[in-house]
């Protein structure tokens, strides 16, 4: 689930994406699951709906078939939406921890602190991108203030 992976990536950025890793998992997993089951079901539908109304002739049990395939396109469609709620939950729980973590940080000055934060607000889809940069910055003062 680390947003930042490689063989360059520091130790302590990593552990600090694993720290935010058991809190998002929840959510991860059922938008995993939703996704699995909302996709094909709504492309079942849609399919069969129109391979349906194409082949067979308009009769009592073709519309009862439609109602019954468009119903479940519908639940296949709020499965989606689910789903993708639970994504948006996942950008605000990953969020809402880093701009935490920034906050409490002790070694970085407030100004810092206040321009990692501004980038959050304007830049949120660069948001894994922002905090990897201020863990590095914040490892590079931990090293100055140690030397």
């Amino acid at each position: 689930m680390n947003p930042i992976s490689g063989k360059k990536t520091p130790i302590l950025v990593k552990k600090e994406f694993e720290e935010i890793e058991p809190k998002l998992s929840p959510f991860v997993k059922k938008s995993k699951i939703l996704g699995s089951i909302s996709v094909p079901l709504l492309l079942f539908s849609l399919g069969s709906i129109y391979f349906l109304l194409l082949t067979e002739a308009v009769n009592r049990n073709t519309i009862v078939m439609v109602v019954l395939l468009s119903f479940a396109g519908a639940v296949g469609m709020a499965l989606l939406k689910e789903a993708m709620y639970q994504l948006k939950a996942i950008r605000d729980k990953s969020l809402e921890y880093i701009k935490g973590r920034i906050v409490k940080s002790e070694v970085l000055p407030e100004g810092a602190k206040v321009r990692y934060l501004e980038q959050l607000g304007s830049e949120e889809t660069d948001m894994y991108h922002v905090f990897h940069e201020f863990l590095k910055h914040e490892r590079r003062m931990n090293n100055m203030t140690a030397s």
